[in-house]
Formats: structure tokens, sequence, C-alpha cells
């Protein structure tokens, strides 16, 4: 389901938003203001890990409290099994980290999103199993027949939370990406769901540019 933003429906102003449990991968390199000024950062439970703490040669992370610190190392190649790991951790709570939101989502720290993304999700996702994200879903080699979106902004409905933590979910290969093995592992736990493209105009990732106003985020 691909819609242009173009046709935006007057009706969504009448939806009340999804309630949303953001998930958000910190580095040591992160910029604690920039989180906070970020609507949908600013309010994404802080994910860290062992090695971040190490990574900060400022105040970078005084003022940012982690959420969760997970014992694994940082960097692009330890993304799957950090991910791995946050399931697990999720899974041990009460109401698996989810509490009452309907959807979980894992965004990056260089990636904007209309808050009105929040009412799209909710009224077009409501109720029903779906694995959503703002890019082409993909197929490769390493995941076999099961699909995935890019990894700045992906999520799911909080009900396959109990589906996910009764899976025997399967551990993260070395040539595996987190948001490639998130599509994995709701494939290989048979969970029944539909897949979502949101629509253009919603998530921007990296960068933004309009007629007068171009922002551009570097890549680490």
């Amino acid at each position: 389901m691909d819609i242009n933003r173009s046709r935006f429906d007057a009706s969504l102003a009448k939806v009340a938003p999804a309630k949303i449990a953001y998930f958000a991968p910190v580095a040591g390199f992160a910029d604690s203001k920039w989180l906070r000024m970020n609507t949908l950062l600013n309010k994404a439970v802080k994910v860290c890990d062992t090695e971040t703490l190490k990574q900060v040669d400022n105040k970078t992370l005084a003022d940012l409290t982690c959420d969760i610190t997970l014992e694994t190392k940082s960097g692009w190649d330890n993304l799957c099994s950090k991910t791995e790991l946050l399931f697990d951790h999720l899974c041990t709570l009460e109401d698996y980290g989810v509490g009452d939101n309907e959807f979980l989502v894992k965004i990056d720290d260089d990636t904007i999103a209309d808050p009105d993304v929040e009412k799209y999700i909710a009224s077009r996702m409501r109720g029903k199993d779906v694995f959503f994200g703002y890019s082409e879903g993909f197929k490769s080699d390493t995941t076999g027949p099961h699909s995935w979106f890019g990894g700045p902004f992906y999520g799911f409905s909080a009900g396959f939370m109990k589906q996910v933590c009764a899976c025997k979910r399967p551990k993260c290969p070395g040539n595996m990406g987190e948001d490639q093995w998130t599509g994995v592992m709701l494939g290989e736990c048979k969970i029944e769901k539909k897949d979502v493209l949101i629509p253009e105009g919603y998530v921007y990732h990296r960068e933004y540019s309009v007629p007068r106003l171009t922002i551009h985020f570097n890549r680490y």
C-alpha cells in the first residue's frame, strides 16, 4: 500500500494518534541536544550499550539518560546482535516493555518524521497485524523469502510482541543487518502479518529538502 502524501486525507485530522513505543539506538557520538529537540527521538527509549560510554570524549552523554544499556559493543557490525539483545531484554519485562502502546517503532538518530505519521499509522494500521516501514520492502540472499524494511524507521503492531517472545528467535548471523534480522525473525517465527509501506512525505532519512530549506545529516 503506497499512497503519495499529496493525497493526504483530510479526515486524518479527526484520528487519534497511535500510541507508539519508539526505540532509538544511541552511539557515543550522538548529540544529546538533537535527541531532545527531535520530537520523536525525544520520547524514544534510548538504547545504549557498554561501549557507548567508552566512546564519549566530551559531555555528549552527560545530559543523556540511557533508558536501556545492553552488554554489547557499538558499531555497524554489531547492530544486529544489539537488536537481538533488545528483544531478549523486552521479553523479560512486564507487558514486554510495550505497556499500553499499540505499535513499536525503531528510529535512527538521523531520521525525522512528520508528527502526522502517528495519525497515519493509527488510521491505516490500528487493530491490524502489520509490519511497516518508510522505504521499500527488500528480500536478499541472506534473508531468503522474508521481506524487511530499511533500518531508519520501521515497526510493527505491539500485539506481535507476545508472539515474538513466545518464539524461538533466530540468532543474528555476522552478515546480516539489524533491520534484515527483524524481518527474518518475524518470518521464521511464522507471525502472520501484512506489510505496509508508509507513503512519501512522512519520514525523511539523512536529509530533508524543500524550497529555501535544506537539511543534511552527515553519515557517521
